[in-house]
């Protein structure tokens, strides 16, 4: 398997998105803690989330880098799995098709249950399609326009891109 680093847009700012950042960073060390994580601010003045990606990547060298933001979690399965994908094949990978905003109160449960089922409601949603945020896009190496390869069928939805196999 090739190194595999995760990499944070993260400037300190309200309490609240530390409370939020801290959730997740545990999440990371739970799930996927031999993947060293990298955070950076980006330059002076608003945030930036592209100019603070590239800071946190020249941090590494790893081989795959998984962009994650301070607020969001994943399946940690999906997400071992979209990295075990780009390993093989290269290219980029979103380990989902679609991601719930979630309220506070939701947020909240979630916090306060890391480990358990949770139902939220799909009403808000984003659907990914394509290839992408420019920053997540410009930040995969060997991206192309090669269809995408199939996905394992024991595993939800994606969106997985580029690449060729791996020998």
């Amino acid at each position: 398997m090739s190194k595999v680093a995760v990499i944070v847009p993260w400037r300190p700012s309200e309490p609240r998105r530390a409370t939020l950042w801290a959730f997740v960073r545990d999440w990371l060390r739970r799930y996927h803690g031999a993947w060293p994580v990298h955070t950076a601010p980006g330059p002076d003045g608003p945030f930036n989330r592209g100019a603070a990606l590239n800071q946190a990547a020249a941090k590494t060298d790893a081989d795959i880098l998984v962009i994650h933001d301070a607020d969001t979690i994943c399946d940690p399965l999906q997400l071992s799995r979209a990295v075990t994908w780009v390993n093989n094949y290269g290219g980029i990978c979103y380990p989902y098709e679609t991601y719930t905003y979630l309220d506070q109160p939701s947020t909240d449960w979630i916090r306060s249950h890391p480990t358990g089922t949770w139902f939220v409601s799909p009403e808000v949603h984003h659907t990914h399609r394509g290839s992408g945020p420019p920053s997540a896009t410009s930040m995969s190496r060997g991206l192309s326009s090669s269809p995408a390869r199939p996905w394992p069928p024991s595993a939800a939805s994606s969106s997985c891109r580029g690449g060729v196999p791996r020998t």
